[in-house]
């Protein structure tokens, strides 16, 4: 037979591409035939060129020997194009097996089309027939407390393809399905679930499991050519267990909402939640009320009648509304009271609970104003089965429930508190330049206890006022994370002020709320308010001047306090940091110390500095290795990192020479043989040299010299109200100087100005020896 095939107008293939070509067709017939497909001669192409229109006879690229696998250009040219070969298939079964699509699970009694399981076929070639199945159902309860009955095998598209039957008897416990239906299977992937109606008679926890056994089907023939199909590679599977359950429900009540205290006036609160469990019912199950149990005492008559508007909720969703909302009613009994109350709920619709699943309502109520603190409301539910009336959804059975009886927990009434404490995450005690803007305070921590609280209001005050005065401080702001929802002044001598939070913070009950409390400071000059060497701590005040309204709708005034550590304000201040020297092994002669650099901040006149003091040891000497020893001690200071420029004013740099009575374990005050001032936004860079003697011992020479700069562990102790000192008083203090240097308030300050301190905490000035450098051979 012969095919040809006309492209029309033709395809163009531009020059140096190239294209596939592909014959296809539909195979309709010829079960186990073979087809092949050849061009014959290089003329059955019929080709021309796109510009001069000549013919063109096509040649081969890569010849091969003809074969039935393969397609392939021949050697010989005979056939010119050797096609492989397709063989029609008839149809062929390439798996039957359980299906996953039907899991184990539970089902009812004397109810229709339960499931019992389902299997996958997959036929190719063609559509496959059987016209009989007999499957097999083994059961734990025995065939002789009832056969199934009804029993259909289903495909995907819920169609019955075979049954519905009835079971036989086989023996105690094995029964037979035999189906007598001729089923066509489709080509390809399907799925068939069985199922049946199980006897009234078989009780809980029987099973049942059925078996498929492809081989011993009846007649399987193709379904076009009416060829037989062996399907003799299929033994006998099993479906998955089914479990016989009644229809059941058990009700307990949750731990969750755990006994806590709440606040009088709160609307819409969760007293308990009720699990509802039909994971074990063999059936969906449903029921239209509930029968909840309210236990509740309080200093006087009435505790029921303080909880209104009581609802059940599946989620956001109220089952109880209109005229079937619960208000449990009122009790008098005298001055005290303690009261059970039982409230059906009545839903508006009945609820079901699919089986295999637990579902979790939660009763709410709204609680009076009135309600005394210490009241106790618990709701629960009692061990009997008159709670509920639950029947199954598909069986329409009466199902008697399983009631866990509960009283529930305990929501006791306390008022609502607003505790603020200092925050771990407040700052240490640090120094800033004046006029510096957003400088982190503090965090007060917020924690409210028993109900929501909206902070309204914080309250500050300026508590280190033996060291700073309001004039300092221009303004406070107080954030909640990176969102500013406050600001409050100090006007005129007054050192507590009030913010009104242009944005309320909410906190949630029983959680904390952190508020950072930053400060804008004032200038420090000629004509400005503020103080060199203030100490400025802004703390929170409480009291009425921080508050918060509850969820309830009560104002609550907050309790407790902060002691923030503070800030130190300087119109300038330096920042050091150590510098690598140039090496870090030991030699004879003059070396290089330690090196550090000294920054003035940027603003404000720069700093003045007196004095430094070098912390240095040596190894112990040794007969054997050797004994180091260290002896004039320079100081050099630089303008540039590469210690290349000089600073002005000095005789080579040298800020302090040949330091005398050198001590070489301990500190040495390296006294400037006069100030030096390092202008705002400036860096000077320093280094420490000494002359280095290595004495030889009795064996291999070793040795080390440790150098560091020392800084302040407290601020100067000055006389009553000084916060600043001449360089005097600061060089020799009691608490310090191993730093002693100037913020330069109003000019570059002389040493019997009040303007010089010591190196408490100025950063990079450690009084612990972290930043030494060790030099060793």
């Amino acid at each position: 037979n012969f095919f040809s095939a006309s492209f029309g107008a033709g395809i163009v293939i531009p020059k140096g591409n190239n294209i596939d070509v592909y014959i296809k067709g539909d195979i309709i017939d010829g079960t186990n035939r073979t087809v092949i497909f050849d061009i014959e001669k290089t003329t059955d192409f019929y080709a021309t060129g796109e510009l001069y229109g000549y013919g063109l006879t096509p040649t081969a690229g890569t010849t091969g020997a003809e074969s039935d696998s393969t397609s392939t250009f021949s050697t010989d040219g005979s056939p010119f194009f050797d096609g492989s070969k397709t063989t029609i298939q008839a149809g062929t079964a390439t798996s039957i097996n359980k299906s996953s699509s039907v899991a184990a699970q539970n089902i009812s009694v004397n109810v229709p089309n339960q499931p019992l399981g389902a299997f996958t076929t997959n036929f190719t070639g063609e559509a496959v027939q059987v016209s009989g199945m007999t499957l097999t159902v083994a059961s734990t309860t025995g065939s002789g407390y009832g056969l199934l009955t009804s029993v259909s095998i289903v495909d995907s598209n819920g169609s019955v393809v075979a049954g519905p039957i009835d079971a036989t008897f086989t023996s105690s416990l094995v029964q037979t399905l035999a189906f007598t239906d001729t089923v066509t299977f489709p080509v390809g992937v399907a799925t068939y679930t069985v199922q049946g109606k199980v006897s009234a008679n078989i009780g809980n926890n029987g099973t049942y499991i059925v078996s498929v056994t492809p081989s011993g089907w009846t007649t399987p023939v193709g379904d076009t050519t009416g060829d037989s199909v062996s399907l003799s590679a299929f033994g006998v599977f099993t479906l998955n267990t089914m479990t016989v359950k009644a229809a059941a429900l058990a009700v307990t009540v949750s731990a969750d909402p755990v006994a806590q205290n709440i606040v009088a006036g709160t609307q819409g609160f969760t007293f308990a939640r009720y699990q509802f469990d039909a994971s074990q019912s063999g059936e969906d199950v449903r029921f239209s009320s509930l029968v909840g149990e309210l236990d509740s005492a309080q200093a006087k008559a009435g505790a029921p009648a303080n909880l209104t508007s009581c609802q059940v909720f599946d989620g956001l969703t109220a089952l109880n509304t209109g005229s079937d909302v619960v208000n449990p009613g009122t009790e008098t009994n005298g001055t005290a009271t303690t009261t059970d109350v039982a409230a059906t709920f009545t839903f508006d619709n009945s609820l079901t609970v699919a089986k295999g699943t637990v579902k979790t309502l939660e009763l709410k109520c709204n609680l009076s104003s009135s309600s005394d603190t210490l009241s106790t409301y618990t709701w629960g539910i009692l061990g009997t089965a008159a709670n509920l009336v639950v029947t199954g959804v598909t069986s329409t059975n009466a199902v008697t429930e399983t009631v866990t009886a509960s009283i529930g927990q305990s929501m006791t009434v306390q008022a609502g508190t607003l505790v603020a404490s200092e925050d771990s995450t407040s700052p240490s005690y640090t120094v800033v330049s004046a006029g510096s803007t957003g400088v982190n305070n503090g965090v007060i921590n917020f924690r409210a206890s028993n109900e929501d609280i909206t902070l309204t209001r914080v309250g500050v005050q300026l508590t280190n006022t033996a060291s700073s005065s309001s004039t300092d401080v221009v303004q406070v702001s107080l954030w909640d994370g990176a969102t500013q929802v406050g600001t409050a002044i100090f006007t005129g001598t007054n050192t507590n002020a009030t913010s009104t939070l242009t944005t309320p913070v909410v906190i949630a009950k029983d959680t904390d709320k952190d508020i950072t409390v930053k400060i804008d400071l004032a200038n420090i000059g000629t004509g400005q308010i503020g103080t060199e060497g203030a100490l400025i701590a802004v703390d929170v005040n409480v009291n009425t001047n921080t508050r918060g309204n509850g969820a309830s709708g009560t104002t609550i005034n907050a309790t407790g306090s902060t002691a923030f550590n503070g800030i130190r304000v300087f119109k300038s201040f330096p920042t050091i940091a150590k510098v690598s020297v140039p090496s870090t092994t030991q030699i004879a002669g003059v070396m290089d110390l330690y090196r550090f650099s000294i920054t003035a901040s940027t603003g404000g006149n720069g700093i003045g500095l007196h004095q430094l003091t070098l912390n240095l040891s040596t190894s112990t000497g040794s007969t054997v290795s050797g004994t180091t020893t260290v002896t004039l001690v320079d100081v050099r200071a630089y303008t540039d990192a590469g210690f290349s420029n000089e600073v002005p004013g000095y005789t080579n740099g040298k800020v302090i020479t040949q330091l005398a009575g050198l001590a070489v374990s301990g500190d040495n005050d390296l006294q400037l043989s006069s100030i030096l001032q390092i202008p705002a936004g400036t860096t000077y860079y320093f280094k420490v040299t000494g002359t280095v003697t290595e004495t030889a011992g009795t064996g291999t020479f070793s040795g080390s010299i440790t150098s560091r700069i020392g800084g302040d562990s407290t601020y100067p102790s000055l006389a009553a109200t000084k916060l600043m000192g001449t360089h005097t008083t600061v060089d020799g203090n009691a608490n310090g100087d191993n730093l002693v240097w100037s913020p330069n308030a109003t000019t570059t300050s002389l040493s019997t100005h009040l303007d010089w301190t010591n190196g408490f905490t100025i950063s990079g000035l450690p009084s612990d020896g972290t930043d030494a450098v060790t030099i060793s051979r």
